[in-house]
């Protein structure tokens, strides 16, 4: 196809064809793992009906004791002035050199 000298054309569209077959490639191995995570997702079936941060003890009055104790101290207010009506867990934003501080200040 190609003689002994290979022109600036050429090269471009040789690098032109090999860079349209990496994306191709990478497409279709993007859609093989959304594929597989599809069916992941069909095989765990529902999902369940429980708050994220609800575990076992959702029920459990004991945690709302101690928030409210702890609320309460921190008011230096007393304790059956404050009500908690619900305790929802919120997301770590925090870096991971505050997370690896406060690690090495419990120790």
């Amino acid at each position: 196809m190609f003689g002994d000298s290979v022109t600036v054309a050429d090269t471009l569209l040789i690098s032109g064809f090999s860079i349209l077959i990496v994306f191709l490639v990478l497409l279709l191995l993007s859609f093989m793992i959304d594929f597989c995570a599809w069916l992941l997702r069909r095989r765990e079936g529902a999902p369940s009906s429980q708050e994220p941060g609800a575990g076992p003890a959702a029920g459990n009055n004991s945690d709302a004791v101690l928030v409210a104790a702890a609320v309460a101290a921190y008011l230096e207010s007393d304790p059956d002035e404050i009500v908690v009506r619900r305790i929802t867990r919120v997301e770590d934003c925090d870096s991971a050199w505050a997370r690896n501080a406060r690690q090495e200040s419990i120790r």
